[in-house]
């Protein structure tokens, strides 16, 4: 500050009290550093005894005013002087210092004057702590807290490698003034400059819907930053103060155009503890920041939370899902906690399974995310397991339930299935007229529709072709029973079937006639039946002096040799007709 010397008249009587500038740091500063120099000047023309009438006073926070003149620097003279304080081992931090002169001059005149600021807190470290959301569950035990004030939007959903979110259609969940109704993860912070970023791989598209970050000291005081969609077919980047409940917007929105499928990264940095930047990029290969207004503004506030949060502010409140990536504090050596060169995402938590081979199944799991997983192959009907593939812990084995294992990040664990092979064995059994099984042809066969391999629920048509002089008497096996020549058989495995046949026997009826007998001729004697293919020989002799035979009768209806042979086919029913003879008598006289 500029300094204005005044003086008394030469000679005159000196009515007038010394004056005391401070000079730095200015009165009622905030934010200043624990060690700075305290500066302050005295004037009176008359002179002040530097020695015996000058007191400096240093109070800290409630505590009494300490005498520290001994410890002043002083330079210039009894008329003019300029004091240097340095306060020894440095102020307390985040502390009201109050500092009192008291200077008498050499006229006896007295004054006073006090000034004061706050010291900035003792910077430490940020103690937020980075995530790479690369876990099953969200971390709640030393990291954040999850705040669902409608009681709509929760659990955080996690995929492994990101964090989701939600907000439900049909309910407003809005950050703006006194209301905080949006559904946030939260961690709590040490009032402290920081550099934090977010990666978000949701991009907003209904109106107004979004993602951000907060920084809370309480429900009516916070910084919100994000990125929603102003319902201009555009997404905008947006700062927004709360002081005292009363919201209102630091610098204009900026328009951030990303790619389907891409992907938009918001950064914080408070580089001491009022002044803010807020920057944003779409590639992390740059941060630019929205506007101009929206680096370096200051905002007086103590940080106890930041935290990222969606929201769906207005009608018609669609529903939206923000996916976080990853929360980075770039003041961490190691901010994911992962060992290098494993780096964001590096834990392997989700196996991806599928099946091949040209039988189906499936696998089942005893978790859907974990460091180890027990897995169940299950072969559908008509399929068989055979091995796994990917996975070197299970590579090879044909055990459709290993033991417990790990993988890598990125493996994809192949359940390798074949399709079944089913065999249809059929026996054919010919019973000969004896009752005794001759060759299994002779009888019949058995034709199929299909040929080998058969395949689950493959539909096979099985026909039994008897031989002439034979009967099909049925089927067996396989759940077929019956004497239809023909069956359908599905095929659920391997199955053994037989048909029989059996040889047919035939009856040969001889009625004798009248004034004759029919003689039979038979292939053999020791039975009194027929088979197919078999010769008969008939004859019939007439009785009777005046008859003679007239021809066959039964199935031989219409033939008159005499004697004939038959072949059989069939029962054969036999008779002959005799007719009587009878002479014309004609008497001739025969004359000379």
């Amino acid at each position: 500050p500029m300094l204005v010397l005044r003086g008394t008249v030469p000679g005159g009587v000196d009515n007038t009290a010394p004056t005391i500038y401070n000079e730095q740091p200015e009165d009622g500063s905030v934010f200043v550093d624990a060690n700075a120099v305290v500066k302050a000047a005295v004037f009176d023309a008359g002179g002040v005894d530097l020695n015996n009438d000058l007191i400096f006073y240093v109070k800290q926070g409630a505590g009494a005013f300490v005498d520290h003149t001994a410890d002043l620097s002083i330079t210039g003279n009894d008329i003019n002087a300029h004091l240097s304080y340095t306060h020894s081992g440095g102020f307390a931090f985040k502390t009201l210092i109050t500092i009192r002169i008291e200077a008498t001059d050499k006229a006896g005149n007295s004054t006073a004057s006090e000034f004061s600021f706050t010291t900035t807190p003792d910077i430490q470290a940020s103690n937020l702590k980075s995530d790479d959301f690369n876990a099953c569950t969200l971390d709640t035990t030393t990291r954040w807290t999850f705040i669902d004030p409608l009681s709509d939007s929760g659990p955080v959903g996690m995929t492994s490698e990101q964090a989701l979110i939600s907000v439900q259609a049909g309910q407003t969940h809005d950050l703006y003034g006194g209301t905080q109704n949006v559904p946030r993860i939260m961690q709590e912070s040490n009032d402290q400059p920081f550099d934090v970023e977010v990666k978000f791989d949701s991009i907003p598209d209904s109106y107004i819907v979004g993602q951000g970050l907060i920084v809370e000291e309480d429900a009516n005081n916070y910084l919100r930053f994000d990125y929603h969609y102003d319902g201009t077919d555009q997404a905008r980047l947006y700062v927004y103060k709360t002081e005292n409940g009363v919201t209102s917007q630091i610098g204009l929105p900026k328009v951030a155009t990303i790619v389907p499928g891409g992907s938009i990264y918001l950064r914080i940095q408070r580089s001491d503890f009022q002044t803010w930047t807020f920057a944003y990029s779409t590639t992390t290969q740059g941060w630019h920041v929205p506007h101009e207004d929206q680096e370096n503004f200051i905002y007086l506030m103590e940080v106890k939370q930041v935290g990222i949060f969606a929201i769906n502010a207005i009608d018609p409140v669609p529903g939206f899902v923000a996916n976080v990536d990853y929360f980075l504090n770039n003041g961490q050596t190691d901010p994911f906690e992962s060992p290098y060169p494993g780096g964001e995402d590096s834990k392997a938590l989700v196996l991806d399974i599928v099946t091949d081979g040209d039988g189906t199944g499936t696998v089942n799991r005893d978790v859907e995310c974990g460091p180890t997983i027990t897995v169940e192959a299950v072969a559908d009907p008509g399929s068989s397991f055979d091995h796994w593939i990917g996975v070197s812990a299970v590579a090879g084995s044909t055990d459709p339930t290993p033991a417990a294992f790990s993988f890598e990040k990125g493996d994809v664990l192949v359940a390798h299935f074949t399709r079944d092979e089913y065999t249809l064995n059929i026996d054919v059994v010919s019973v000969d007229h004896e009752g005794s099984s001759i060759s299994s042809t002779a009888g019949g066969n058995v034709t199929t529709s299909q040929d080998f391999p058969y395949y689950y629920d493959d539909v096979v048509t099985l026909t039994a072709h008897p031989e002439p002089g034979w009967t099909f008497m049925g089927w067996q096996g396989a759940g077929l029973s019956g004497t239809q020549l023909s069956k359908t058989l599905t095929m659920q495995q391997s199955e053994n079937v037989t048909a029989t046949f059996t040889q047919d026997k035939y009856n040969l009826t001889v009625t004798q006639p009248a004034h004759g007998n029919i003689i039979v001729g038979l292939p053999t004697d020791s039975r009194s039946y027929l088979l197919y293919g078999e010769e008969v020989t008939l004859e019939a002799q007439q009785t009777e002096t005046d008859w003679q035979f007239a021809g066959w009768g039964g199935d031989l209806a219409g033939s008159s040799q005499n004697p004939i042979t038959v072949t059989v086919t069939g029962d054969l029913n036999v008779t002959a007709t005799f007719t009587d003879q009878f002479y014309i008598y004609l008497p001739m006289v025969i004359r000379p």
